[in-house]
């Protein structure tokens, strides 16, 4: 500005000496010079605007910049409250209680509300900085965690600090945004302690009523959800492929897929998967954890406790052969002459063999199976139905005073003998077979015995004659006596 005064001077002095030459000049170069006059003012005046403009801009430019000073300031002085004031606060212990957390939780969300109020203004302030070009944005170590499938949480707090794009052109605004940083980073550090301390006192709080059935159950409903099966979960975790899995490894896979559970419940539930104390679980551990009803040990157990009841059942026989019984498998068994297999098995405290397409206990099949045990359904019943001493006796009175010259040929007590020996050693077991007993033959000749009959030829022959002739000759009443009317013999 201070030149362009200069130069007004020599712009007056120009002028002057141009109406002194207008005054002796040619008229023909009147125009000319006129021009030239105007032209030099002209000029000059479009120079003393354009330094006029960039002193505006530039006392602008230095009030914004005293301003952003005065305001980075003010920022920087709130920053440093805020670190000490974030400071006292974690010097002092986190309390072991539910509601102090709380509060203090509740105190720290008010300070993020005015964290988050201060952003708008740190971002003014630095909105002169420049952007680092995309690949500088993320640092090495946060490139190699972006690899991982999952972070762990404080990993995802830094990776939230805002402005870390900027690269700053001033030390002061260098150190606003470095302060900045490091704020943020303290207040999600102090955040991040105060929800784990919260969220470890509810799981303390939920443990106390843990129940592993509802987590198994829960976990299997989740399994089913992911349209997974319990092989593809274990060799999912199994990355050595050599059948078992370290605790830490099942805990840690659990804890990385979305299943809602907590370290508490996990370290309670890998000390069950873990039976035989081992450090590890193989495969028949995982399931049999998984399916109670599935354990081998138990169905050894169950094998032995339906051996043991089977061999109960069958030493109450008293058959002189006694009822045979023979495990061919874990839970088949072959039960007397028959070649079938039925499978045995335990439900609901109770032995079951498999009948066709149900189930019955074992004692019913026994007495449905094992002769001494079958009742209304053997030779001596038979007899005592069709062959009793009461039927016989009818037939007799129904003979009368005609079957003396039977009783030649087979005398009471013989025939007594010979019916008993007949009803207990060879009775026949229907009606049918008796009667095949007393059919002819075309030749007159009667059948052969059956084979069964412990009797002497003898003794048959005469039994089943007088039989015949009970059964030909109808009794004649004596005379003088009315008509007896007989029963049918049966």
């Amino acid at each position: 500005m201070q030149s362009l005064q200069c130069q007004q001077l020599e712009l007056e002095c120009i002028t002057s000496l141009g109406e002194e030459i207008l005054t002796t000049c040619h008229p023909d170069s009147i125009i000319t010079i006129k021009s030239w006059v105007t032209v030099a003012k002209s000029r000059f005046q479009e120079v003393l605007s354009w330094a006029q403009q960039q002193g505006e801009r530039l006392r602008a430019q230095a009030a914004a910049l005293a301003a952003e000073r005065e305001e980075t300031a003010q920022l920087l002085d709130w920053i440093t409250a805020a670190e000490e004031a974030l400071g006292l606060r974690d010097q002092e212990p986190l309390p072991e209680e539910a509601e102090p957390l709380e509060e203090l939780s509740a105190q720290h969300a008010v300070f993020m509300e005015e964290l988050n109020r201060k952003q708008p203004d740190v971002e003014k302030v630095t909105k002169s900085c420049k952007r680092k070009l995309a690949v500088d944005l993320v640092p090495p170590a946060t490139r190699r965690l972006a690899t991982r499938r999952r972070s762990s949480g404080k990993a995802q707090g830094m990776a939230a600090v805002p402005l870390g794009g900027l690269e700053p052109q001033t030390p002061l605004m260098a150190q606003l945004l470095h302060r900045w940083q490091q704020l943020w980073l303290l207040a999600l550090d102090r955040q991040y302690r105060l929800e784990t301390a919260l969220q470890r006192l509810r799981e303390l709080e939920e443990f106390a009523h843990f129940d592993f059935g509802v987590w198994r159950k829960r976990y299997m409903q989740w399994i089913s959800q992911m349209k997974s099966r319990i092989l593809d979960v274990f060799r999912g975790i199994d990355r050595d492929q050599d059948g078992r899995i370290s605790q830490r490894e099942f805990i840690e896979s659990v804890l990385a897929s979305k299943f809602p559970t907590n370290i508490l419940e996990m370290n309670a539930v890998a000390t069950i998967f873990d039976m035989n104390g081992d450090g590890f679980i193989d495969y028949y551990e995982f399931v049999s954890a998984l399916h109670p009803n599935r354990d081998p040990l138990r169905r050894s157990a169950d094998a032995d406790q339906i051996q043991d009841e089977v061999n109960r059942q069958v030493a109450q026989c008293n058959c002189a052969k006694r009822f045979q019984v023979e495990q061919i498998s874990a839970n088949r068994y072959r039960f007397g002459e028959s070649q079938q297999l039925r499978m045995v098995r335990i439900l609901r405290s109770t032995l079951m063999v498999r009948v066709g397409g149900g189930w019955i206990a074992l004692d019913e099949f026994l007495v449905k199976n094992d002769p001494c045990r079958v009742k209304g359904r053997t030779n001596l019943k038979i007899n005592e139905k069709y062959l009793s001493s009461d039927v016989f006796g009818a037939a007799a009175r129904c003979a009368g005073n005609q079957s003396a010259a039977s009783s030649k040929v087979l005398s009471p007590s013989r025939s007594n003998s010979s019916l008993s020996l007949y009803s207990s050693a060879s009775a026949p077991s229907s009606p049918l077979a008796r009667k095949s007993v007393l059919r002819r033959t075309r030749s007159g000749d009667r059948c052969p015995r059956s084979r069964g009959s412990g009797l002497p030829d003898g003794a048959e022959l005469q039994f089943s004659a007088a039989e015949e002739s009970l059964a030909v000759a109808p009794p004649e009443p004596p005379e003088g006596s009315p008509p007896e009317r007989c029963s049918p013999c049966r």
